[in-house]
């Protein structure tokens, strides 16, 4: 039994001739060689393209602290504010106690003057006044008056009175000055003349308060001359 040419197969390979044909303009049927190479409908004779150029993958880069300068201008300026603050408070501290001493200094010395004002001036009274009660108590006006008008006799009163320079002391609430007296010497020269003699005051309770503390014997009794 002979068996039926398959007209299936042969029908399919007719139309994919017709197929190829069509697809290559000229009507004709390619070989079977360069079938393979003609697309099929639905098929992208396309070919894929492939970047030339690789992506360079990202690397994460991390942030660094910087720290910020205002922060350090504000600690600078800070320091720079305490530094003038202590400064100044020096400063004001430091004339306080210049003031006060000068002060002091300044009361101190104008109580020395005025006594040795009141002794040229023969005015005992006035004098003794500018004593401390450490003298007062032991040495009553009196006898005061009567040594001051018993040296102006014997000596010749107090002429001249002048402070030697950088002579001023202080230490505590005491002032030390050294003055030179010059005498109007009557008769024969029988002492020095003039001479040093030293005056230490003290300041009172309040500190603005000056008295004569102490004085040297010479104001009274000039030092007899050398040989």
């Amino acid at each position: 039994m002979q068996g039926r040419p398959d007209s299936g197969g042969d029908s399919r390979d007719q139309s994919g001739s017709r197929h190829a044909a069509s697809l290559n303009g000229t009507g004709k049927t390619p070989p079977a060689s360069q079938r393979s190479a003609i697309p099929r409908a639905g098929q992208s004779s396309a070919k894929p393209r492939v970047s030339s150029q690789l992506e360079t993958p990202r690397v994460a880069h991390t942030r660094r602290k910087v720290a910020r300068p205002r922060k350090k201008r504000f600690v600078f300026l800070g320091c720079l504010v305490v530094f003038c603050a202590l400064f100044i408070l020096c400063g004001i501290i430091a004339s306080t106690n210049l003031i006060k001493a000068l002060n002091a200094s300044s009361g101190a010395a104008t109580t020395a003057a005025h006594f040795l004002s009141s002794l040229a001036s023969l005015d005992y009274t006035q004098a003794y006044k500018d004593l401390s009660p450490d003298i007062t108590n032991q040495l009553p006006q009196d006898q005061f008056i009567q040594q001051g008008q018993t040296a102006d006799s014997r000596y010749g009163a107090i002429k001249t009175y002048s402070e030697v320079p950088d002579s001023a002391t202080s230490q505590d609430n005491k002032q030390s000055f050294r003055y030179t007296i010059t005498r109007t010497q009557q008769g024969p020269p029988t002492y020095q003349n003039p001479y040093e003699i030293r005056i230490i005051l003290q300041s009172g309770p309040d500190g603005s308060t000056w008295k004569i503390k102490e004085y040297s014997s010479a104001l009274f009794t000039p030092p007899p001359l050398k040989n």
